[in-house]
């Protein structure tokens, strides 16, 4: 895996992440909102959430992040995939705020008991990086054989062959 390719973003509010990422990693730390870079576990007052750091790797040819000539983030790149991500969980879920409509931490609990980092790199992400292949990472060679014969068996079931209907129906389910 080529470290050049690796991009990495940060939440508008963790400056002290972006100086980490880019004084002591050398990296540009792209600067996202709630959108992209605030994880929850879910709407439910006393929920722990907090910001994230994302690391992605870039497909595209020359190594440029560009859409339509304008540079765009990571997130929103059709050829970044997100490895990698770490969410400093220290708040917890308010019951009423959604992070990603309006960020303002003094709306924002501390987590009781501490403050602690989730951290998480999906394997078949990974592994689609490995095998270059950016679109699905349902694609790679480990599953593969076992999506052909759920495939086959459900052809067989329901009367749909399509290769791209078992993609677009099956696997989101």
């Amino acid at each position: 895996m080529d470290p050049n390719r690796l991009k990495v973003t940060v939440h508008q509010s963790d400056l002290e992440a972006k100086d980490i990422w880019e004084k002591d990693h050398g990296k540009k730390a792209y600067v996202c909102n709630s959108e992209h870079n605030f994880w929850t576990m879910g709407a439910e007052k006393g929920l722990p959430c907090g910001p994230c750091s994302e690391i992605y790797y870039d497909f595209s040819e020359g190594n440029q992040i560009k859409k339509g000539g304008e540079s765009v983030l990571p997130p929103d790149d059709e050829n970044c995939l997100e490895i990698w991500n770490l969410v400093f969980m220290q708040y917890e879920h308010n019951g009423k705020q959604n992070p990603v409509d309006v960020w303002d931490e003094t709306q924002w609990q501390k987590l009781r008991g501490g403050r602690c980092v989730d951290t998480g790199m999906g394997l078949e992400r990974l592994t689609s990086v490995l095998q270059n292949i950016k679109n699905s990472n349902f694609k790679i060679d480990s599953l593969q054989t076992s999506i052909d014969y759920v495939q086959n068996i459900l052809s067989k079931i329901l009367g749909r062959g399509s290769y791209n209907s078992f993609y677009e129906f099956y696997l989101p389910c």
